[in-house]
């Protein structure tokens, strides 16, 4: 079924979509919210209900989950796979998106009483301790390379 752009217009739907953006953490989140559709589905209407309902239960219980300051890597993520090489930044942003995942895992089987929907998300993280070790041992700041980065640059400044 399709609905006329006059119904949305009249419910308000952009001002709605606004102000779910307004509550979103991040700004891939906010994206999203801002570019969300109608949906038809029945099916699709309970599990995005379950979602938010589980979303409620999971704040209330233990509290906002922390997101840090993550930013979306995705273009970062594309240029590495072509070879590109990441400015300090980009890598401690990186970096930043591992610890923001091991969180996210922790914040996840911390006192878990309750089964969620939520649960095959937080399961699909995949955090890397090893990587994100190693960019902040070998990162100091967005424009300082540790000495120890590797066992030549050490070597090259002294």
């Amino acid at each position: 079924m399709k609905y006329s752009e006059n119904l949305f217009s009249t419910l308000e739907f952009d001002k709605i979509r606004k102000r779910l953006a307004d509550c979103a953490v991040t700004s891939g989140a906010k994206q999203l919210c801002l570019e969300l559709e109608a949906t038809y589905s029945r099916e699709k209407i309970a599990h995005l209900q379950a979602e938010t309902t589980d979303s409620r239960r999971l704040i209330t219980y233990k509290g906002h989950p922390s997101f840090g300051s993550i930013k979306d890597i995705s273009e970062q993520v594309s240029r590495a796979e072509k070879g590109a090489v990441l400015t300090p930044k980009e890598l401690l942003e990186v970096s930043n998106i591992f610890r923001t995942c091991r969180g996210l895992i922790d914040y996840f089987k911390t006192d878990r009483n309750f089964e969620t929907v939520l649960d095959e998300v937080f399961s699909s993280l995949i955090p890397n301790k090893f990587l994100e070790d190693k960019i902040t041992k070998a990162i100091v700041s967005e424009e300082t390379i540790s000495d120890d980065a590797s066992p030549n640059l050490g070597t090259i400044r002294r």
